[in-house]
């Protein structure tokens, strides 16, 4: 009884296990045992009607296997057979060897996991068939209560046998194809392995190492001739039309790029003076191309290439000279540029360095190419500018004059920010990527990928040691990345600067009621350096972290050097502090101060000094320390108006009422609002005119008001100017004192 009752709850732990099992839970043994025959049945017939497919994959795989060993027959017999004076059709060999080699491990099926699955199920099975098989076979009123259940226990068993068998057969088929696999798989390693050792054979022999130079090539001509024309390409039969054709087309694309971006950027009279321009360039990279498609034997390029740089250069300085004035500027330096480019690569050639040379003049020439296409875009996006957003900004700016009152980066960031995005991050970052991208791209039009991936990839400075931390390694790739991101958080700081101006002027135009805003109205400078400040240290951390910069080395660097640094630059560090001191509200670009007499407008808070422009236009700078320690005179901290008094004499026996009435009246059109919409006489205080003093010779009358700090020196000169001519014309006299000299003899 004991083993029934653990034979029944096994049965019903299987059943509770099974992926399909919709009765779980049911505890009544002929429920169970009859949903288990219809799971196991369907189990049976989804199998059945897949195993046709099953076997129609299985033989396609089959058929892939032998077509990838063919693959690798071939690509070995290309592999091996490869001189070493056939560097483009070793590069082709080996970059196809690679390719394949990669491409069979990227999608290699896995075998392992496939029949570890199986024998997983063909156990379960197994172990369902061996607990089914224990139940007793002759109906028991405690157990086996009928026949009808002893039959759903012997389909139960007769199912779970089908399928374990299917399960095995498709085991059986795997392993097949594993050793299949596994046979190609050794022979493409293999190659493989040959293949990065010919890789780093083309790297150091070929390209950095020079062959022979031109004047022993001059001198063994029947030499060069004779094995330029007994060394055809193994390749006559043209098995790589597809990889031809598309070097062509990467040649044919080049040129199209060219022309676009010189119909986009140029006027139609000055098209062909561009071409001219790139013409020699792209006829010596015609021939480059040529060479790649042909698979030219390096005997035969060491013969042609030289003297076809050294005319292209005599060709490009002709053009350069010749169309100096006409060609545009851009193309005028490309020119300039490209003739360096073709002249040193002539004289690199002639001394034997051939292969650096091809491989130079090509990625100059799609180099060009992507910097053309850019500057030809970025002009696109300067023309929408000034077409649409330069217009809205316009609008923009007439119906929020405190907006536009003095243009600054960013005050119309609303309408400009995705222009500013393209402009300071996409492009400059796109003209970044150009140089990898091109020696990627160089890499591939010779089948040199590898190379390539080492030249962008591998690092130039590395400090880490074997089986220790990563410790300072920086690439190409990382410098790259770096730069981008420099340019990324460069926007980030210009746009974080902008949105807090046009917070802080609509904040502080809602609160005052004023329609405008003059510069030293707002505390921009503390905000803008603290956002500077945060913004740039994340993209140091950033970089630190990029190129695995030692927190501890730099711990110790800058605990040694605080003490140090501390006590030498404690002017510097003064003069930081009093710049935060002065950024925080004491003092505001824009602000008029007085300071060791002289009277100016504060044009830059800096972290060492504070520049002013005086009345006469002269620049002064003063360290910070100093202008605190100085007690400077903010004329415009409380509000933008300075008290000024006009004093003028009138003689004695003068209606003193009828001058104040006079003054009043005249210097009334003075009493007006500046080009920004201000009083240029506060109202709130007004102008009074009170009798000042005696004189020796003159009654002193004051004009007493307060004017606005910008305007005073105007303002005192046309009233003065007013103020006597008032009097003049009411033949009021201004005394002036007289002294009777008295000669004795």
């Amino acid at each position: 009884m004991i083993r029934k009752k653990t034979v029944f709850f096994l049965l019903v732990a299987l059943l509770f296990s099974h992926s399909a099992l919709q009765a779980a839970g049911s505890l009544d043994f002929s429920e169970s045992l009859s949903e288990l025959k219809l799971q196991l049945n369907s189990e049976v017939n989804k199998l059945a009607a897949s195993r046709q497919k099953l076997l129609e994959l299985h033989k396609a795989q089959n058929d892939g296997l032998m077509e990838v060993t063919k693959r690798c027959n071939e690509i070995s017999l290309m592999l091996y057979s490869q001189t070493q004076n056939c560097t483009f059709e070793m590069a082709y060999a080996l970059q196809l060897t690679t390719s394949e080699y990669e491409e069979f491990t990227r999608h290699r099926l896995p075998f392992d996991e496939m029949i570890s699955g199986l024998d997983s199920e063909i156990g379960r099975y197994s172990r369902l068939i061996e607990s089914l098989q224990k139940l007793p076979t002759v109906p028991d009123t405690n157990f086996m209560q009928d026949s009808l259940q002893i039959a759903d226990r012997d389909s139960c068993i007769l199912y779970a046998n089908r399928i374990m068998d299917m399960y095995s057969e498709a085991r059986t088929a795997i392993e097949g194809s594993r050793g299949l696999y596994d046979s190609a798989e050794k022979q493409l390693k293999e190659s493989y392995e040959y293949a990065k050792e010919r890789y780093k054979y083309i790297q150091q022999k070929v390209f950095m190492q020079p062959m022979q130079n031109y004047a022993f090539v001059l001198g063994n001509l029947s030499m060069y001739t004779q094995a330029a024309v007994e060394e055809p390409s193994m390749y006559s039969v043209n098995p790589m039309l597809s990889t031809s054709y598309a070097q062509f087309l990467t040649y044919i694309w080049l040129v199209i790029a060219i022309m676009a971006c010189l119909l986009v950027r140029l006027p139609r009279k000055e098209i062909l003076t561009g071409v001219q321009m790139y013409l020699p360039l792209f006829t010596v990279a015609l021939l480059v191309f040529a060479f790649r498609i042909l698979f030219v034997p390096n005997r035969l390029i060491n013969l042609i290439y030289p003297p076809v740089l050294v005319l292209a250069s005599i060709w490009q300085s002709g053009v350069c000279l010749a169309k100096r004035k006409k060609a545009h500027r851009t193309d005028r330096i490309i020119a300039w540029v490209s003739l360096v480019v073709l002249s040193a690569s002539a004289v690199a050639a002639c001394m034997g360095y051939v292969m650096p040379c091809v491989l130079t003049v090509t990625w100059w020439t799609i180099l060009l190419t992507y910097m053309a296409s850019l500057m030809a875009v970025r002009d696109l996006v300067r023309r929408y500018y000034g077409s649409s957003i330069e217009k809205k900004a316009a609008v923009f700016r007439e119906q929020n004059p405190s907006h536009g009152l003095k243009p600054a980066p960013g005050d119309c960031i609303g309408i400009t920010w995705l222009y500013d995005f393209i402009t300071k991050t996409i492009i400059p970052s796109l003209f970044i990527l150009a140089v990898p991208f091109s020696i990627w791209r160089v890499m591939s039009v010779f089948d040199m990928l590898d190379f390539g991936r080492s030249i962008i990839y591998s690092p130039f400075m590395d400090l880490s040691k074997p089986g220790e931390e990563i410790t300072l390694q920086v690439s190409a790739y990382m410098v790259v990345v770096s730069v981008i991101i420099f340019f990324l958080f460069r926007y980030l700081s210009y746009l974080f600067k902008a949105l807090y101006r046009v917070y802080r002027i609509d904040s502080f135009t809602r609160k005052s009621g004023r329609e405008v805003i003059q510069a030293n109205d707002l505390n921009l400078s503390l905000a803008n350096n603290v956002i500077g400040i945060l913004v740039w240290a994340v993209y140091i951390i950033l970089t630190v972290n990029l190129l695995h910069v030692p927190m501890g080395a730099l711990a110790m660097i800058s605990t040694g050097l605080a003490a140090g640094l501390g006590l030498a630059m404690k002017d510097i560090l003064n003069n930081f502090i009093y710049a935060i001191q002065l950024m925080s509200g004491r003092l505001r670009i824009g602000d008029w101060i007085v300071c060791d007499g002289m009277r100016g407008q504060v044009i830059s808070i800096g972290y060492q000094c504070t520049q002013i422009e005086t009345t006469d236009g002269a620049i002064v700078a003063f360290l910070n320390a100093d202008l605190i320690g100085k007690n400077f005179k903010n004329l415009t901290l409380n509000h933008n108006y300075e008290f000024v008094k006009i004093v003028v004499g009138v003689r004695y026996g003068t209606d003193v009422n009828q001058v104040r009435e006079l003054l009043l009246e005249a210097l009334k059109p003075l009493q007006r609002k500046n080009s920004l919409g201000l009083d240029i006489v506060d109202k709130k205080k007004g102008m009074t005119i009170e009798f000042e003093e005696f004189g020796e010779s003159s009654l002193n009358v004051s004009v007493k008001q307060f004017v606005l700090v910008q305007e005073k020196v105007r303002y005192t000169t046309a009233a003065q100017e007013i103020i006597y001519n008032t009097l003049n014309a009411n033949d009021i006299a201004i005394p002036f004192p007289q002294r009777d000299v008295h000669i004795i003899q």
